[in-house]
């Protein structure tokens, strides 16, 4: 499932990289929830090798001086995802279900929610 969703996740990103105005950059960031998931960690290191190696672009790990920025966790990690879309990701019957959202220059990949995974500390 994890490959599954990591795959879509991955797709994802490639098209959203040509269809949108978010832009990926060396200016670009990845930023994981304080606490995340094993599976969000992995995603956020499988997604910065992919960039790297389509695009040979190194995303910046200086958070502070970065420019964009793509937020990878849960849904229920980031406030500024609308509740309508937290709401109609809640309501799929698909565990390994999730939702690109773009604001500015802020890319979300937030999964469904679960409590079967524990969060690493």
């Amino acid at each position: 499932m994890k490959k599954f969703f990591l795959f879509f996740l991955l797709i994802g990103i490639f098209l959203f990289r040509d269809l949108s105005a978010f832009e990926i950059s060396p200016t670009t960031s990845i930023i994981l929830p304080r606490s995340p998931l094993a599976s969000t960690i992995l995603a956020g290191e499988e997604l910065e090798k992919y960039i790297q190696k389509s695009t040979s672009i190194s995303l910046m790990r200086d958070r502070k001086k970065a420019k964009n920025f793509i937020y990878i966790g849960l849904a229920s990690d980031f406030k500024e995802i609308p509740r309508h879309l937290k709401e109609k990701l809640a309501a799929t019957k698909a565990d390994d279900s999730y939702i690109c959202h773009i604001a500015g220059n802020k890319l979300f990949l937030a999964g469904k929610d679960k409590n079967t995974e524990s969060r690493k500390d």
